[in-house]
């Protein structure tokens, strides 16, 4: 349903109770949701303070994950 900017400029305006005066980005967990191409976008400041201030923690092996880079589930 919100792979459609039509849909998440409803859901935006339902929410908001206001007009959205240009085009609609979702971001979820640190990263772009690019809906017209399906596609994870991270937010690279965001990584880079990730990187420095949460370098031993793991993440779990997921193919989110593997597709940024991580290889035996850490973050670096």
């Amino acid at each position: 349903m919100l792979a459609h900017s039509v849909s998440l400029k409803k859901l935006l305006k339902h929410i908001t109770k206001e007009e959205p005066r240009n085009a609609v980005e979702l971001y979820l967990w640190g990263g772009k949701i690019d809906l017209e191409h399906n596609e994870f976008v991270p937010y690279k400041p965001l990584m880079d303070v990730r990187k420095h201030l949460e370098h031993d923690i793991k993440m779990l092996a997921t193919k989110l994950a593997d597709r940024y880079g991580t290889h035996g589930g850490n973050c670096e």
